[in-house]
């Protein structure tokens, strides 16, 4: 996942750095099941954005990831 490597070559001091890795984690758990559950999609994705969607260095890494997962969840649809 391009968004993993950009976080582990951002070396600034990012306070929500571990909660961040942990959606990532679990996103990668998620996309190597067979069912995709778009509300925990939808959740860790934006708990990953709220940890850091105002790091300007992982702007695009986090657009792919938003795109990918937009693939497969409705963003109309939030609950």
């Amino acid at each position: 996942m391009a968004l993993r490597l950009a976080l582990a070559g951002h070396q600034a001091d990012l306070p929500d750095r571990e909660a961040a890795e942990e959606q990532l984690a679990a996103l990668d758990i998620m996309a190597a099941s067979e069912v995709l559950d778009p509300d925990q999609l939808r959740q860790a994705l934006l708990l990953v954005l709220a940890a850091l969607g105002s790091v300007s260095a992982l702007a695009d890494p986090l657009a792919e990831l938003r795109d990918v997962i937009a693939g497969f969840v409705d963003f109309t649809d939030a609950r």
